[in-house]
């Protein structure tokens, strides 16, 4: 049965379309079937042919023979190569004028045909006779093996060759090369679309998510604001239970394509990792599973939420956001991509302006907190490390999210499958992989580590890995054998638009060009101010994990990291450079944890945060003895009235009077006071939020 299907394979791939070789074995004309080999592969597929068509064999052997190691052979033909050798033969075909068809066979050695071949092809005249290529080899395919022996084969009627991978040309290994090849490349196929799917998926997902946290117009929030509601801890602490549920379900039929597909800090490692892999090929080993690491880290971070969110611990959910992946790659983005982001967008500004177009407009950059920066860089160095060298290392040792999901894929319903029948050893999935999760050697599968990139079924040759179930494989199983003008524009650009940069904020400093203008100072709250959906101090500390979506989002620059040990890396508000307006509902739509609640313009601005505070120190009215009355014309509730400061005196100056019971804590008062270091007016923050 393997012979007759090798045959039927051999005869459509060598003769399909050409009619004249058909004909030639179909009468019975002489064949004869030359072939060069030295490992031994090319002689067996040679002796099949023969078999199979009744032809005479001819061995092409060389006067001085090869050596015999693999290395030393090597470059001794790519030495005949570069000379363009042609090395005597030891015999010849005895009556050459009496075959019709010759098949010639010969492996791939150095992306042609062994310089042997071409003494063979220019010692005859093979002008009328049918020759029929065929070429075994280790991987490298055809290459130039066909197309070089055109030259050499006179004029011949030369047909389409066929190649043969030298592990399939042996009588146990050859039911590879007959029906089990067209069934490996069927399957490949498949799987190739549902890689490709994966990877574009992949990409969009994670374009999408950096857009989150770069995008200051809101509209790709507005749009693809739910991809950071599909995260699994974010999904988790907000209780979308049905986000968790798909994901689970996701993750018990197809295995991690979570951490592969969805994860933008996955996504993340694996751009790392092939930009590495264009470096050094072939660069993963197995390793075994740290499982002591990777559970204790997992329990470690089930703990500190459960202190968070359970016993109330103020401020532990931000440190179990150093862990948590989506999270990490917020802070990331937002406080390493982002003011590029919004450079080049000042740019084009810039550029655009001297146009008389507004189709930008220029975004202020600025650093919101340097530990949140300092945590972020070194994430981005240790991650960027880690992945150059053994690729999905983080997400296999430390993440807690991938240590969860991968306990599940143990038991996912696809996964990729080893059939050891068809395994030759050749040790290509493992050093594809990424996981570093195949123990070749042992036919096995760490599923737990598998993030289900498919690259090792990419990479098998004999079709020896599927993604199926595993039952199936056993079922299917078949008996075992064997400096220009551009870059000085580009800096002529840059120059002009540091310069004006450089002028604008400078005027921003300046009252007037006159005066300059003193920077605001933070001034001390008793109760941290928290945006409005977050429902209160405790609320939002247990649930929020530190990603900065919504500091990313905010288009006030209200909200920026906290610097505070109790409250480390959550967000907080602070209205030295704006304040928060009550139209504004942006952080409450972007944030995934459920620390900021949906609320509708309306709610918000019933919603009251904290009230204001008036310092009678601080106030213009003392210091300079003008009157100002800026925070009552500004607050948007009509909290705030001027009285005369002098009680019983109309015409004295006016000084504010707060009432706390229509203060909302919107800020508007503390951004727009004129006094300098510090407001004469600031917002005083509320444990527990209250509508009014």
């Amino acid at each position: 049965m393997k012979t007759k299907f090798l045959g039927v394979f051999l005869m459509m791939w060598a003769m399909i379309g050409l009619e004249a070789g058909a004909q030639h074995t179909a009468n019975a004309k002489k064949v004869l079937v030359a072939y060069f080999s030295w490992s031994g592969n090319t002689r067996n597929l040679a002796h099949q042919i023969q078999g199979l068509t009744g032809g005479d064999l001819f061995e092409i052997e060389t006067v001085k023979a090869y050596p015999e190691k693999y290395r030393s052979c090597t470059e001794y033909a790519k030495k005949e190569k570069e000379a363009d050798a042609r090395p005597a033969l030891k015999s010849k075909v005895k009556d050459m004028d009496a075959y019709d068809v010759v098949y010639v066979g010969f492996p791939n050695w150095w992306g042609t045909a062994p310089m042997a071949i071409w003494s063979f092809l220019e010692g005859y005249d093979l002008t009328g006779k049918t020759v029929i290529p065929f070429c075994t080899h280790g991987g490298g395919g055809e290459q130039k093996c066909f197309s070089d022996l055109a030259r050499h084969a006179g004029k011949a009627d030369l047909k389409k060759g066929f190649i043969c991978h030298g592990g399939g040309c042996s009588p146990e290994g050859g039911t590879m090369v007959g029906r089990n090849r067209y069934e490996i490349e069927r399957v490949k196929k498949v799987v190739m679309r549902l890689k490709r799917i994966r990877q574009v998926a992949a990409c969009i997902c994670f374009v999408l998510v950096t857009l989150l946290f770069l995008d200051f117009t809101g509209v790709v929030q507005g749009w693809f604001g739910w991809l950071a509601k599909i995260q699994f801890i974010p999904a988790l602490l907000a209780l979308n239970f049905g986000v968790v549920v798909a994901l689970v379900l996701l993750t018990c039929v197809f295995g991690r394509v979570y951490c592969s597909v969805i994860c933008p800090l996955g996504v993340f490692q694996d751009v790392v990792s092939r930009m590495g892999g264009k470096y050094k090929k072939n660069r993963f080993r197995y390793s075994p599973a740290l499982s002591w690491l990777r559970y204790g880290v997992l329990a470690l971070f089930v703990a500190v939420c459960g202190a968070g969110l359970w016993v109330g611990v103020t401020g532990l959910m931000g440190w179990a956001g150093l862990l948590e992946p989506y999270s990490a790659y917020g802070r990331m983005a937002s406080n390493l991509l982002a003011p590029f982001y919004r450079w080049g967008n000042n740019l084009l500004a810039y550029m655009a302006e001297r146009m008389d177009s507004y189709a930008f407009y220029e975004a202020e950059v600025w650093m919101k907190g340097l530990s949140v920066l300092g945590v972020a860089l070194l994430t981005f160095v240790v991650l960027s490390v880690l992945a150059w060298r053994n690729g999905r290392t983080y997400c296999n040792t430390i993440c807690p999210v991938g240590t969860l999901l991968g306990f599940l894929s143990r038991y996912a319903w696809l996964k990729p499958v080893v059939d050891t029948s068809k395994c030759v050893n050749c040790n290509l999935c493992e050093r594809n992989c990424k996981a570093s999760c195949i123990h070749i050697k042992e036919h096995k599968i760490d599923y737990s580590r598998c993030v289900a990139c498919m690259n090792c079924i990419d990479k098998c040759p004999k079709g020896a890995i599927r993604y199926v179930r595993p039952s199936a494989v056993a079922q299917m199983a078949p008996e075992k054998g064997g400096a220009d003008n551009g870059r000085r524009s580009f800096l002529a650009v840059a120059s002009w638009f540091a310069a004006g940069s450089w002028i604008r904020a400078q005027e921003k400093k300046v009252d007037g060009g006159l005066a300059v203008i003193e920077e605001k100072k933070i001034p001390e709250r008793k109760v941290h101010l928290k945006p409005a959906g977050a429902q209160g101090v405790h609320n939002f500390a247990s649930h929020c994990t530190a990603c900065q979506l919504c500091v990313s989002a905010c288009p006030n620059d209200v909200l920026r990291p906290s610097s505070s040990i109790e409250t480390w890396m959550q967000p907080e508000m602070s209205y030295e450079r704006g304040y928060c307006r009550p139209e504004c509902v942006r952080c409450t739509e972007v944030c995934p944890n459920g620390a900021i609640r949906p609320l509708t313009v309306a709610e918000k601005s019933s919603v009251q945060i904290g009230h204001a505070v008036f310092v009678y120190e601080n106030c213009v009215v003392n210091t300079d003895g003008v009157e100002c009355g800026n925070c009552a014309r500004h607050c948007p509730s009509g909290a705030i009235q001027m009285v005369p400061s002098v009680s019983g005196i109309p015409d004295s100056p006016r000084l504010p009077i707060v009432n706390e019971e229509r203060c909302i804590g919107c800020g508007a008062c503390e951004n727009l006071c004129p006094a300098r270091p510090f407001s004469a007016i600031y917002v005083e923050g509320h444990e527990t939020h209250r509508f009014i």
